[in-house]
Protein backbone atom coordinates (compact mmCIF):
# COMPACT_ATOMS: atom_id res chain seq x y z
CA UNK A 1 0.00 0.00 0.00
CA UNK A 2 2.81 2.80 0.45
CA UNK A 3 4.46 1.31 -2.34
CA UNK A 4 1.68 2.64 -4.33
CA UNK A 5 0.73 6.08 -1.97
CA UNK A 6 2.04 8.48 -4.47
CA UNK A 7 -0.35 6.63 -7.40
CA UNK A 8 -3.54 7.42 -5.13
CA UNK A 9 -1.37 10.69 -4.03
CA UNK A 10 -1.75 11.73 -7.99
CA UNK A 11 -5.37 10.43 -8.57
CA UNK A 12 -6.57 12.44 -5.25
CA UNK A 13 -5.10 15.86 -6.67
CA UNK A 14 -6.88 14.96 -10.00
CA UNK A 15 -10.24 14.58 -8.56
CA UNK A 16 -9.26 17.78 -6.13
CA UNK A 17 -8.47 19.79 -9.65
CA UNK A 18 -11.41 18.72 -11.66
CA UNK A 19 -13.75 19.47 -8.19
CA UNK A 20 -12.25 23.00 -7.46
CA UNK A 21 -13.05 23.67 -11.51
CA UNK A 22 -16.60 22.78 -11.56
CA UNK A 23 -17.18 24.47 -8.31
CA UNK A 24 -15.60 27.55 -9.12
CA UNK A 25 -17.07 27.52 -12.55
CA UNK A 26 -13.84 27.52 -14.02
CA UNK A 27 -14.88 24.91 -16.57
CA UNK A 28 -18.87 24.22 -16.91
CA UNK A 29 -19.61 20.37 -16.77
CA UNK A 30 -20.80 19.75 -20.04
CA UNK A 31 -17.85 20.74 -21.15
CA UNK A 32 -15.40 19.37 -18.56
CA UNK A 33 -14.88 16.12 -20.56
CA UNK A 34 -13.69 17.35 -24.07
CA UNK A 35 -11.28 19.78 -22.01
CA UNK A 36 -10.03 16.97 -20.17
CA UNK A 37 -9.43 14.39 -23.06
CA UNK A 38 -7.97 17.44 -25.04
CA UNK A 39 -5.49 18.16 -22.19
CA UNK A 40 -5.05 14.33 -21.87
CA UNK A 41 -4.09 14.00 -25.54
CA UNK A 42 -1.70 16.61 -25.32
CA UNK A 43 0.13 15.22 -22.62
CA UNK A 44 0.09 11.95 -24.42
CA UNK A 45 1.71 13.78 -27.62
CA UNK A 46 4.06 15.73 -25.96
CA UNK A 47 5.21 12.25 -23.69
CA UNK A 48 5.36 10.25 -27.45
CA UNK A 49 7.51 13.28 -28.14
CA UNK A 50 9.87 13.19 -25.58
CA UNK A 51 10.39 9.76 -25.70
CA UNK A 52 11.74 9.86 -29.50
CA UNK A 53 13.80 13.01 -28.45
CA UNK A 54 15.53 11.17 -25.30
CA UNK A 55 16.04 7.77 -28.04
CA UNK A 56 17.81 10.40 -30.11
CA UNK A 57 19.76 11.92 -27.81
CA UNK A 58 20.75 8.25 -26.33
CA UNK A 59 21.96 7.14 -30.00
CA UNK A 60 24.14 10.02 -30.79
CA UNK A 61 25.93 9.85 -27.23
CA UNK A 62 26.43 6.24 -27.76
CA UNK A 63 27.53 6.69 -31.15
CA UNK A 64 29.94 9.81 -29.86
CA UNK A 65 30.91 7.78 -27.33
CA UNK A 66 32.23 4.69 -29.56
CA UNK A 67 33.72 7.35 -32.27
CA UNK A 68 35.93 8.01 -28.57
CA UNK A 69 37.03 4.75 -28.15
CA UNK A 70 37.60 3.99 -31.72
CA UNK A 71 39.83 7.30 -31.57
CA UNK A 72 41.63 6.37 -28.41
CA UNK A 73 42.45 3.02 -30.01
CA UNK A 74 43.56 4.08 -33.28
CA UNK A 75 45.92 6.33 -31.59
CA UNK A 76 47.60 3.59 -29.50
CA UNK A 77 48.08 1.14 -32.71
CA UNK A 78 49.27 4.25 -34.35
CA UNK A 79 51.66 4.86 -31.49
CA UNK A 80 52.81 1.46 -30.84
CA UNK A 81 53.21 0.80 -34.63
CA UNK A 82 55.68 3.69 -35.06
CA UNK A 83 57.44 2.89 -31.42
CA UNK A 84 58.38 -0.36 -33.50
CA UNK A 85 59.37 1.31 -36.62
CA UNK A 86 61.73 3.50 -34.33
CA UNK A 87 63.09 0.06 -33.18
CA UNK A 88 63.51 -1.65 -36.27
CA UNK A 89 65.33 1.68 -37.36
CA UNK A 90 67.61 1.99 -35.01
CA UNK A 91 68.51 -1.72 -35.30
CA UNK A 92 69.18 -0.42 -39.06
CA UNK A 93 67.74 -3.89 -40.21
CA UNK A 94 64.77 -6.36 -39.56
CA UNK A 95 65.50 -9.93 -38.60
CA UNK A 96 63.70 -12.93 -39.41
CA UNK A 97 62.90 -15.26 -36.46
CA UNK A 98 63.66 -19.38 -37.25
CA UNK A 99 64.18 -22.53 -35.48
CA UNK A 100 67.51 -21.34 -34.93
CA UNK A 101 67.19 -17.46 -33.64
CA UNK A 102 63.86 -17.94 -31.89
CA UNK A 103 64.94 -17.43 -28.66
CA UNK A 104 65.25 -14.35 -26.27
CA UNK A 105 68.71 -14.70 -25.70
CA UNK A 106 69.40 -13.51 -29.75
CA UNK A 107 68.43 -9.52 -28.63
CA UNK A 108 65.25 -7.94 -29.01
CA UNK A 109 65.29 -7.79 -32.36
CA UNK A 110 64.65 -11.14 -32.81
CA UNK A 111 61.63 -11.44 -35.13
CA UNK A 112 60.99 -8.13 -36.02
CA UNK A 113 59.38 -9.22 -39.16
CA UNK A 114 56.83 -10.76 -37.10
CA UNK A 115 56.18 -8.64 -34.94
CA UNK A 116 55.42 -6.02 -37.67
CA UNK A 117 53.26 -8.14 -39.67
CA UNK A 118 51.42 -8.47 -36.04
CA UNK A 119 51.07 -4.56 -36.25
CA UNK A 120 50.07 -3.88 -39.18
CA UNK A 121 47.12 -6.52 -39.05
CA UNK A 122 46.50 -4.29 -35.68
CA UNK A 123 46.27 -0.77 -37.97
CA UNK A 124 44.20 -3.06 -40.98
CA UNK A 125 41.81 -3.75 -38.42
CA UNK A 126 41.30 0.48 -37.82
CA UNK A 127 41.70 1.96 -41.39
CA UNK A 128 40.68 2.50 -44.55
CA UNK A 129 42.26 0.13 -47.60
CA UNK A 130 43.91 3.68 -48.96
CA UNK A 131 45.85 4.41 -45.26
CA UNK A 132 47.68 0.73 -44.92
CA UNK A 133 48.39 0.37 -48.70
CA UNK A 134 50.24 3.94 -48.34
CA UNK A 135 51.46 2.38 -44.85
CA UNK A 136 52.91 -0.88 -46.54
CA UNK A 137 54.53 0.83 -49.07
CA UNK A 138 56.25 3.50 -46.90
CA UNK A 139 57.79 0.56 -44.69
CA UNK A 140 58.79 -1.24 -47.65
CA UNK A 141 60.64 1.53 -48.95
CA UNK A 142 61.77 2.37 -45.51
CA UNK A 143 63.25 -1.52 -44.94
CA UNK A 144 65.02 -1.13 -49.06
CA UNK A 145 66.50 1.91 -47.78
CA UNK A 146 68.24 0.80 -44.58
CA UNK A 147 69.29 -2.66 -46.72
CA UNK A 148 70.28 -0.65 -50.07
CA UNK A 149 72.44 1.76 -47.29
CA UNK A 150 73.84 -1.09 -44.71
CA UNK A 151 75.23 -3.09 -48.25
CA UNK A 152 76.13 -0.66 -50.14
CA UNK A 153 77.67 2.47 -47.98
CA UNK A 154 80.42 3.52 -46.33
CA UNK A 155 79.64 4.71 -42.50
CA UNK A 156 82.49 7.50 -42.93
CA UNK A 157 81.17 8.59 -46.08
CA UNK A 158 79.46 12.06 -44.63
CA UNK A 159 77.13 12.32 -48.11
CA UNK A 160 76.01 8.70 -47.74
CA UNK A 161 74.84 9.17 -44.67
CA UNK A 162 73.34 12.73 -45.50
CA UNK A 163 71.65 11.32 -48.55
CA UNK A 164 70.14 8.26 -46.68
CA UNK A 165 68.73 10.19 -43.38
CA UNK A 166 67.18 12.85 -45.32
CA UNK A 167 65.65 9.94 -47.33
CA UNK A 168 64.99 8.42 -44.39
CA UNK A 169 63.54 11.24 -42.66
CA UNK A 170 61.48 11.96 -45.97
CA UNK A 171 59.68 8.65 -45.94
CA UNK A 172 59.18 8.41 -41.61
CA UNK A 173 57.13 11.94 -42.12
CA UNK A 174 55.29 10.76 -45.42
CA UNK A 175 54.30 8.19 -43.25
CA UNK A 176 53.21 10.02 -40.02
CA UNK A 177 51.08 12.78 -42.04
CA UNK A 178 49.40 9.55 -43.70
CA UNK A 179 48.38 8.82 -40.11
CA UNK A 180 47.67 12.03 -38.98
CA UNK A 181 45.14 12.53 -42.12
CA UNK A 182 43.19 9.45 -41.41
CA UNK A 183 43.60 10.05 -37.24
CA UNK A 184 41.84 13.46 -37.69
CA UNK A 185 40.39 13.85 -40.97
CA UNK A 186 42.36 16.61 -41.70
CA UNK A 187 44.99 17.30 -44.85
CA UNK A 188 48.20 17.31 -43.75
CA UNK A 189 51.77 18.02 -45.28
CA UNK A 190 54.99 16.37 -44.09
CA UNK A 191 58.14 18.08 -42.66
CA UNK A 192 59.39 19.50 -45.92
CA UNK A 193 62.82 18.47 -46.93
CA UNK A 194 64.97 21.73 -46.50
CA UNK A 195 63.84 21.86 -42.95
CA UNK A 196 65.77 17.99 -42.06
CA UNK A 197 68.61 19.60 -44.40
CA UNK A 198 68.75 22.46 -41.97
CA UNK A 199 68.60 19.67 -38.69
CA UNK A 200 71.19 17.76 -40.85
CA UNK A 201 73.38 20.95 -41.52
CA UNK A 202 73.69 21.37 -37.48
CA UNK A 203 74.66 18.05 -37.51
CA UNK A 204 77.48 18.51 -39.38
CA UNK A 205 76.03 15.96 -41.86
CA UNK A 206 74.46 17.80 -44.84
CA UNK A 207 77.53 18.08 -47.59
CA UNK A 208 76.42 20.21 -50.65
CA UNK A 209 72.97 21.12 -52.64
CA UNK A 210 70.08 18.72 -52.42
CA UNK A 211 70.52 15.82 -55.17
Amino acid sequence: MKKNSWVWGIILFVLIFIATAVVFQIYELGILPSHFFGALFGVVITAIITVFLLQGQTANEEEREKSVRVFERKQDVYENFLEHLRKIIHDGKISIATKDNNDASQGTNVGDLKDLIFHLGYMQMHTSEKTINGVLDGVARIIKLMNDFTQNSNADDKRALTIYYATLSGELFKLVALLKEDLYKQEHRPVSRAKMNAILKECDLFVGEEE
